[in-house]
Parts: structure tokens; C-alpha cells; sequence
């Protein structure tokens, strides 16, 4: 996950496993998301990259995109939610 985020953060777009995990942060504008062990559609969306033949968003709205979802201030606030729901069954 970590080099998916160090791509998306310097507006590059990415091609990945179909992992849940990742569903998160990256739609058909930044990403392409394969089934894991398939190596006929990495070969296939690799192909179609090279020949440009995928849309992804321009890299400022990439970045623009994934700062937006990672903000300092958004993170804490998820965090505080999930502190206070916890708390409250205590």
C-alpha cells in the first residue's frame, strides 16, 4: 500500500490488485485494479497504458485527490469518531 500512496501523491496513476483495502482511495481516475493472479489482465491494462489508451486524471488532480482523502484534519476527525464510539460502549 505504501508505494500506491508514494504514486498517487506524486500525481501518478496506478495499476493494482483488486484488494479492499484499496477501494478507499483509488477509482477508475487515478487507478486500474486487477483480480489478483491474473496475469492476462495486467499484461492487457499494461498494454493499454503504454498506448495511452486509458484516461486518468491529470497528476495535480491526483494529488489534488488523495491529499483531499489523507488531510491531517481528516484523519484526526475519523479518529475522534471512532475513540468516541468506542467510549460509548464502555
Amino acid at each position: 500500500g505504501v508505494v500506491v500512496m508514494e504514486a498517487l501523491f506524486c500525481g501518478l496513476p496506478v495499476i493494482t490488485t483488486n484488494l479492499l483495502c484499496f477501494k478507499e482511495y483509488l477509482h477508475q481516475r487515478n487507478s486500474i485494479m486487477i483480480d489478483p493472479k491474473d496475469e492476462i489482465s495486467l499484461q492487457k491494462v499494461m498494454e493499454l497504458v503504454i498506448k495511452k489508451e486509458v484516461e486518468f486524471w491529470a497528476p495535480e488532480n491526483i494529488v489534488k485527490d488523495i491529499k483531499e482523502k489523507f488531510a491531517s484534519q481528516k484523519i484526526e476527525n475519523s479518529f475522534m469518531e471512532f475513540y468516541k464510539i468506542g467510549l460509548s460502549k464502555c
